[in-house]
């Protein structure tokens, strides 16, 4: 037996020894921040367009990447509220955008306009903290804008509004469309909401979960409601009828309008995704990164794979070619063409990144080592070849014209 086969035993005898104590290893990142062109690296929000363009909201702006570098709009363009939480697509190809504020703006032929009824919006001011979400409704030109601790607002066409606050002082209220879910936190501090949280507290249930539909269908899902809300909560309807939902420290699922399981959960998820493969995700807040569960079941039972650990991230999304981009509020984004193709070093298991060694195991794995790299990497052969496709493609099928 070669000296080199037996260098390779070795190494595997002490990666099986290591990896059963060590973090999870991780996807070959590529990280933009500032240093590469992004007006902040607090990023909220990621959206491809219908041009293959990519689109970040951060706390300085928003940011359309193309591949090679970053279109940045700010005040000087239009965009007078620099903090965007939330982007959409209309049909016209115009890029909606909502602001901390609570005013919503669109891009148009490389300019940045308001919407004509953000005085509308701003009528409200003082009764919720935040905007988060829109939604322009193609059917009849409305647009409804989410504000917390208060409900969702629709303004019509023609500068008209309707309110959806919730039937309850406190309440998760939800709006449905074919193409996204819209969901508010709505706790006013009067006497009705304390009156009312005394009444939850001693029939343990959290705060429902109103539908606005015709008719309203609410869920008060069991649990010990909390005086907190740390953040919006969470609702995300999946394409196979699946919801997933998250406020007061619980998590649960929806189906058929009936909640199938609920369960603890000490963390704030800014958002969750389904992609292509049947993975699930979920973005946690405060530096815990992401979780990747293969499917619901695994969710349940919380077995899972960690990305990102130390970061929080904010929002992800899948693009046309199948890569991933994760936003972060400390670090940017982190792009992945492949999540398959991981990267193994001393952060996961291994006694030394200064490793020398390559050998082919068989034709489906191989072990390679780039010495300058001082990493160790482990990858089927076909998903080493889409990674490479997959960055190529993004960039050679959106780049600007």
């Amino acid at each position: 037996m070669t000296s080199s086969k037996l260098t390779l035993i070795s190494i595997v005898i002490l990666l099986s020894f290591c990896w059963t104590v060590a973090q999870d290893p991780q996807p070959a990142w590529r990280n933009y921040n500032t240093d590469h062109g992004l007006p902040s690296s607090e990023v909220s929000v990621a959206m491809q367009d219908s041009k293959g363009y990519m689109w970040f909201g951060t706390d300085n702006g928003v940011s359309r990447f193309d591949g090679y570098t970053f279109q940045n709009y700010g005040p000087s363009d239009g965009l007078q509220d620099n903090t965007v939480f939330d982007l959409q697509e209309d049909k016209q190809g115009r890029i909606w955008m909502m602001t901390m504020s609570g005013n919503a703006y669109y891009y148009q032929q490389d300019s940045i306009y308001s919407f004509e009824y953000n005085d509308t919006i701003q009528n409200f001011k003082g009764q919720f903290r935040i905007g988060v979400h829109l939604y322009f409704d193609e059917m009849d030109s409305s647009l409804y804008v989410t504000l917390r601790n208060f409900g969702i607002l629709k303004v019509k066409a023609d500068g008209n509004y309707q309110l959806f606050r919730g039937q309850n002082p406190i309440a998760l209220v939800v709006l449905e469309f074919k193409e996204k879910l819209l969901y508010a936190y709505r706790r006013m501090e009067d006497e009705a909401y304390f009156t009312y949280f005394d009444w939850l507290v001693k029939n343990r249930v959290l705060a429902p979960i109103e539908f606005h539909r015709n008719p309203m269908h609410t869920l008060f899902p069991k649990g010990n409601a909390s005086m907190s809300s740390p953040h919006n909560g969470m609702i995300k309807a999946f394409n196979d009828g699946n919801l997933l939902f998250e406020y007061d420290r619980v998590l649960g699922l929806m189906r058929n309008d009936s909640i199938q399981w609920i369960k603890d959960f000490d963390y704030d998820i800014t958002s969750a995704f389904k992609d292509n493969n049947g993975d699930i995700f979920i973005c946690l807040n405060d530096g815990f990164g992401a979780r990747k569960y293969k499917n619901i079941e695994l969710l349940e039972k919380e077995e899972y794979s960690t990305l990102l650990s130390g970061y929080s991230a904010v929002n992800m999304i899948q693009d046309r070619v199948n890569g991933y981009w994760f936003t972060t509020s400390e670090k940017g984004i982190f792009y992945a063409a492949d999540l398959n193709f991981q990267i193994y070093d001393q952060g996961s298991g291994l006694s030394d990144s200064y490793v020398t060694t390559f050998e082919e195991k068989n034709d489906s794995t191989f072990f390679f080592i780039f010495l300058f790299f001082n990493n160790f990497l482990k990858k089927k052969r076909q998903h080493f070849i889409h990674w490479f496709e997959r960055w190529t493609n993004f960039r050679t099928k959106y780049k600007k014209a």
